[in-house]
């Protein structure tokens, strides 16, 4: 980003107080040492740039700073080889979370939150030490709030909360730690959400603590497991996570853990699914998706693994039952691996779809496509094929139709944008299908006479 000092562009004491008054970040900022802001958020310091008294180290304007503050961290003078320790209530914020980058050459902690209320947002974060009282980021407070931040490249655990409660983890890209991506070491009440946590040398996030709220993350290719409860962990909530391919053991592996609840997520592609021990109990799961795992679950303890009728269990892709009622929810239940635990209402088809018909109305030179959800959830990402086999066309032979997400009972009508015209004997395929919808097909068969169809049943 351009820097454009202060002293030297002349601005106007009008556009400081507007500053002030609004308490932004303008988009093109200023490089300013010392900048008075509104009395609520406290003053700002600045570190890099080129403006008059602007700091040339993170760790020198924090330790200026007071509660209320704002330390912002232009990218021009990133790498910033230091280890960080943040003892105030101030706001942290970097230019740019790819390009500003705090480096901890290799030893201790990058950055070591300590006092209450911190954020932190738009760093790159790597290069911690490895071993004890090592790695990315440690909070031993409580209130803050990491995010929109990389994380990547430390020698030990990316985000370690230890006894920490409160504290906000959203949006960060958690990669290629060698520790875990995320540890909760008896840490309660905090809330991780909309991370990506991949290729982590341990576990994606490892925790122990009471009420945590994991929420909507992706958590892929992680050496060892998704997510492992090591110790204690009770009445946590996981929940619209994706957790896929790691590359050892499982997508979710319960050590010591018990209360806790695990809905709709995804789960594919790992070792096992969900695997549990004897120290896990009265876990309740459902409206989960197990897709192509090698073993889907393995529990020898006694859990919960459907939210009883009407509101179903879970999706196992393996299942083979029949839905004779035509309710969405297998006849037959779905035997848990490893004990006497079953999904008495297993689903028919993955938490979260809905079904699409389509009908096709042949006209004079257009013809007129007919799509509708009859499903009870929006369909996401709606598409359409049109092809054409058969006969002597002066026409593409295929039509593809992108169209908006589709509420549940509503309808849409799609006029082809192309002139059809020929002759002889034509099978149409008119495909419609969502994100979250399987595809759904009619076949018409009939005769193309130039310019009109008859069809023939």
């Amino acid at each position: 980003m351009k820097k454009y000092p202060l002293i030297g562009k002349g601005l106007t004491v009008s556009v400081i107080l507007l500053f002030v008054a609004t308490g932004i970040i303008p988009s093109i900022a200023q490089d300013i040492g010392k900048s008075s802001q509104p009395a609520a958020r406290g003053n700002w310091l600045y570190v890099g740039g080129s403006g008059p008294g602007n700091y040339t180290k993170i760790q020198d304007a924090i330790d200026d700073a007071s509660d209320g503050d704002t330390v912002f961290v232009y990218d021009d003078s990133s790498p910033y080889f230091e280890n960080i320790v943040v003892n105030k209530k101030i706001q942290l914020i970097g230019e740019d979370r790819n390009t500003t980058i705090i480096d901890g050459n290799g030893t201790g902690y990058v950055v070591n939150l300590r006092s209450d209320s911190i954020s932190i947002n738009g760093f790159k974060i790597i290069h911690s030490g490895s071993g004890i009282n090592s790695g990315g980021l440690v909070v031993s407070s409580n209130n803050d709030s990491i995010q929109n931040n990389i994380i990547s490249d430390n020698g030990d655990t990316g985000v370690y909360i230890l006894f920490g409660t409160n504290t906000t983890i959203k949006d960060n890209f958690i990669l290629n730690n060698n520790g875990s991506g995320i540890q909760l070491a008896t840490a309660g009440h905090n809330t991780l959400i909309s991370n990506h946590i991949s290729s982590n040398r341990d576990a994606g996030i490892r925790m122990s603590g009471n009420n945590n709220s994991i929420i909507n993350n992706i958590i892929s290719a992680n050496f060892y497991n998704g997510i492992l409860f090591d110790y204690k962990a009770q009445f946590n909530i996981i929940e619209e996570n994706t957790i896929s391919n790691q590359q050892v053991y499982h997508g979710i592996d319960i050590w010591f853990g018990e209360n806790n609840s695990f809905i709709n997520n995804d789960i594919f592609n790992n070792s096992f699914g969900i695997r549990t021990t004897t120290n896990t109990k009265n876990n309740h799961f459902y409206h989960n998706n197990f897709f192509n795992n090698t073993k889907q679950v393995e529990d020898v303890s006694l859990n919960q693994w459907d939210n009883g009728y009407p509101s179903g269990g879970n999706y196992w892709s393996d299942y083979n039952g029949t839905d004779v009622t035509q309710d969405g929810i297998g006849d037959s239940p779905y035997n848990i691996s490893g004990g006497t635990n079953q999904d008495h209402y297993p689903l028919m088809l993955p938490y979260g779809m809905t079904n699409l018909t389509i009908n096709l109305v042949p006209g004079t030179f257009k013809f007129l496509i007919s799509i509708k959800n009859v499903g009870s959830t929006t369909a996401l990402n709606v598409q359409s094929l049109l092809t054409l086999k058969g006969g002597f066309l002066f026409c593409t032979r295929e039509i593809v139709g992108v169209t908006r997400p589709l509420l549940p009972g509503e309808e849409i009508a799609i006029t082809l944008p192309i002139f059809f015209f020929g002759f002889g004997y034509i099978r149409m395929n008119n495909s419609v299908w969502a994100d979250n919808a399987l595809i759904f097909t009619q076949k018409i068969n009939g005769i193309l006479l130039l310019f009109f169809f008859i069809h023939k049943h």
